[in-house]
């Protein structure tokens, strides 16, 4: 019998800590948990509009800070994040 990882088990499990509109109305912070991991400052671009988008944490020279190479955890916690952002609207 193989043991799971704490990310295999998790899988599919992301939950929205919190959902933070910033003030300008165009944008908003996602504080998400994935199994052990938190991520604390995710960004939603263009809320205001039909197509918001989710950005993930970069460096001021655009160097990914944290990266999601994982294309089914990623859709995961971006779905998750866009749920959580329609309903709070």
């Amino acid at each position: 019998m193989s043991q799971q990882s704490p990310i295999q088990a998790a899988k599919g499990a992301a939950k929205v800590d919190a959902l933070i509109k910033q003030r300008d109305g165009k944008r908003a912070v996602a504080k998400v948990s994935y199994g052990p991991f938190r991520f604390g400052s995710i960004w939603i671009m263009d809320v205001d509009t039909p197509t918001p988008k989710v950005s993930w944490p970069k460096t001021a020279r655009g160097y990914n800070i944290v990266e999601c190479v994982d294309a089914s955890v990623r859709s995961t916690i971006e779905t998750e994040i866009l749920e959580r952002l329609a309903t709070a609207s």
